[in-house]
């Protein structure tokens, strides 16, 4: 996934992850680049617990 533009103070991006069995053991790794640099990275474990909706608001 590539984010670019405005990042916000507290960013929600979407993933859209193939079908895994819950307790499946993943890793979400951001890293913030700027001229083809690496400035900071963020790495988040995380476990596949089902899926998450969102209700839309009108």
């Amino acid at each position: 996934m590539s984010l670019v533009g405005t990042i916000e103070r507290r960013p929600a991006p979407t993933l859209w992850l193939p079908r895994l069995p819950r307790g499946s053991r993943l890793l979400v790794v951001i890293d913030m680049i700027n001229a083809g640099r690496v400035y900071q990275q963020v790495i988040v474990p995380f476990e596949v617990a089902g899926p998450i909706l969102k209700k839309v608001l009108e």
